[in-house]
């Protein structure tokens, strides 16, 4: 199995009606949407649907939204695709989201805590005080310099995010970020002013973090079920017990994301998927490491994309039929009727990627009946069953009645 690395959007993201084509399409997205509106007791889906632009800007509210966006989209890839990362990384909000879904942190705690922390970062600086803005094509060290020559007490300006090789962002004091700006300008780079309400890791968020912390430290947090990367180190956590840590000093701190990007990478990563509003990751991702395969599963192109690279007859019907739920309360029985199918499609597997070749109908065939068999095993109703063989079809292009329609079908 190649690696992946599922990656979490952040800030910036946000659009009117993210998140709403997964919601439409998938219970398991309307339950996500739905346990974060109870928990933050308004009606997050309305939010983001309804609001205006401005309004979902606004970081109180863009930060549960994104989360809830994002963890949405990874349990319904989870759920269709079953597949298990090797890494997870998010940009700055996103770090929350990637700690959920490696379930270091609940999901209700979670939405608490970015709802909290958006509060808390538009409470750390006066309306209109702070600015962001993305700068390209201009080394990170001259734009850390020109930082450096206009700062003067609390009207400083700082680099934020080191998001690629060709792109940093900077933050701080509106009138510095300015300043900045028109120096880079001279040099004919490009500058691009962000869409959020507040500086986001300069030092002007230090009342903020104070805060945040103490939040940070009441929350529960597990053993991190896959390795998640940390923005300041630039590297996985070593455990769970510094998270609290590394959270609060994320606010302050610039988000190493090209060196993130690297060193999955340097993991032996081939494919990453950004899970959250639009597809900003995705192109970093690409920019800083071409060679490693890049979608969004905001996009609808790049979905199609990733039931190509994944679909297989045979390794689709054995990860279905691993994941539905086993409602047997007969473990001899069903021990009995889910091995020997689970068996012969592992076997079947192993000698289609021996010879190198696609199945056959015969071979598609006998997946489908083996899929059968351990769905019969497991006492799954007949509704589930049938969105199952959906699902199959959806994925490889096989239709239960003999037939094969365009999609190419892999082993």
């Amino acid at each position: 199995m190649k690696k992946l690395a599922m990656m979490f959007s952040g800030q910036g993201s946000q659009y009117v009606g993210m998140g709403l084509n997964l919601y439409t399409d998938f219970e398991i997205a309307r339950q996500t949407f739905e346990e974060a509106s109870d928990t933050l007791g308004f009606d997050l889906k309305k939010c983001c649907e309804q609001s205006s632009r401005e309004e979902l800007t606004r970081t109180e509210i863009a930060q549960p939204a994104i989360l809830t966006v994002s963890v949405s989209a990874f349990r319904v890839f989870m759920q269709e695709f079953g597949i298990e990362p090797s890494y997870l990384a998010g940009h700055s909000l996103g770090e929350y989201s990637a700690l959920v879904c490696a379930e270091a942190l609940s999901f209700q705690d979670a939405v608490l805590l970015v709802s909290k922390r958006g509060q808390f970062m538009q409470e750390a600086v006066s309306p209109g005080e702070g600015s962001m803005v993305a700068v390209r094509n201009i080394p990170a060290t001259l734009v850390a310099d020109m930082c450096h020559s206009v700062s003067e007490g609390q009207k400083a300006v700082e680099i934020a995010c080191y998001n690629s090789l060709h792109e940093v962002v900077i933050a701080g004091h509106r009138e510095a970020v300015s300043r900045v700006s028109e120096m880079i300008k001279r040099q004919g780079a490009q500058l691009i002013s962000l869409q959020v309400s507040a500086p986001f890791h300069c030092m002007l968020m230090k009342p903020a973090a104070e805060r945040l912390h103490a939040e940070l430290v009441k929350v529960n947090v597990d053993t991190l079920k896959w390795p998640v990367y940390s923005n300041v180190t630039g590297k996985p956590y070593d455990d769970q017990a510094c998270i609290a840590e590394l959270l609060t000093r994320q606010m302050t701190e610039p988000v190493r994301w090209a060196q993130i990007m690297q060193d999955t990478h340097n993991q032996g990563v081939e494919l990453a998927i950004e899970f959250g509003p639009k597809t900003v990751l995705r192109n970093l991702t690409r920019k800083n490491v071409p060679t490693l395969r890049a979608f969004s599963f905001d996009e609808p192109s790049d979905r199609q994309k990733l039931e190509e690279e994944f679909p297989t007859v045979v390794q689709t019907c054995i990860r279905i039929g691993i994941c539905t739920k086993n409602r047997n309360n007969d473990e001899a029985a069903y021990q009995k009727g889910f091995v020997q199918p689970y068996h012969r499609l592992q076997e079947l597997g192993h000698k289609l990627k021996e010879c190198g070749r696609r199945p056959d109908f015969g071979e598609i065939d006998e997946a489908m009946k083996c899929l059968q068999m351990m769905l019969a095993a497991k006492q799954t109703p007949l509704e589930e069953q049938e969105r199952r063989m959906d699902q199959l079809y959806q994925i490889t292009g096989y239709k239960q009645k003999g037939c094969v329609n365009s999609i190419h079908v892999e082993v």
